[in-house]
């Protein structure tokens, strides 16, 4: 399920195998460091900054991931880069918003 949400240069540069590796090495690194995710704030739609780039439909949004880590609350921000592939918006990469 989750290869189905990545654009398929994204797919094409990471195996499944790797993909899958990644994700229960991320999973076990919250495990030993003891937080876990609680929710997420997607943007409002008018937040959505849409662009094109070399002929193609991206768009951009921050995220907002909530964690909880020994009963305290934090605040995570994510910047998704997306690309419109047959009329389906698919994550191109992400990273820190403010960089």
């Amino acid at each position: 399920k989750l290869r189905e949400i990545y654009c398929d240069e994204l797919l094409s540069v990471n195996s499944e195998a790797v993909m899958l590796q990644e994700l229960k090495d991320n999973i076990k690194t919250m495990r030993d460091e003891g937080y876990e995710y609680k929710s997420y704030s997607l943007p409002e739609a008018s937040q959505v900054q849409k662009f094109t780039k070399d002929g193609k439909e991206m768009a951009w949004m921050d995220v907002t991931i909530t964690i909880e880590t020994n009963d305290e609350i934090a605040y995570r921000y994510v910047r998704y880069i997306l690309i419109n592939e047959n009329n389906k918006w698919k994550i191109y990469g992400w990273g820190d918003p403010k960089q």
